[in-house]
């Protein structure tokens, strides 16, 4: 089990006192990109600040990572190998889905056609091909797409 607990118990100002001299600077939690690597060295390092009675935010920054990575290096390492795997599909199975959502990639089809001859009453479309055989106005009317003659509202107005 990396690391002790009582971290959470030690005033943030009785850490502070006890950093090395390289570090006596102001010290800036890196915001540039994540990086998921950890690096044997880096997490060893870690673990010893830790052990050394260093809070975890303080340990983040000497080190460059962002406390949430941290406590997620931490808590993976303290996991059981048998949930690192289970993990580790969980991951696998989003990245394939993600992949197959992106525009290079060809995108899986989770919907079903629509069916609307299924689903439309058989009135609906009858109404549809009393519309279409209506004939225009004129050749300006079809040109812009109008109703055609009984089925605009000005001409419904009178009927209703």
């Amino acid at each position: 089990m990396p690391g002790s607990h009582d971290w959470r118990t030690r005033a943030a100002s009785q850490i502070t006192q006890q950093l090395p001299d390289n570090t006596a600077g102001p010290l800036a939690v890196r915001d540039a990109a994540v990086r998921h690597i950890w690096p044997k060295a880096e997490y060893e390092r870690a673990l010893d600040l830790i052990n050394r009675g260093y809070d975890k935010l303080i340990v983040a920054q000497i080190i460059g990572r962002t406390l949430e990575e941290l406590s997620n290096k931490l808590y993976y390492e303290q996991m059981v190998e048998s949930e690192r795997q289970q993990r580790r599909e969980r991951i696998n199975e989003l990245r394939t889905r993600a992949l197959s959502r992106t525009p290079d990639a060809p995108r899986k089809n989770y919907r079903i056609a629509a069916r609307a001859a299924e689903y439309a009453p058989a009135i609906v479309f009858e109404e549809r091909t009393a519309r279409q055989a209506a004939e225009y106005r004129d050749l300006t009317s079809e040109f812009f797409g109008d109703p055609r003659p009984g089925y605009s509202q000005l001409d419904r107005r009178g009927r209703a």
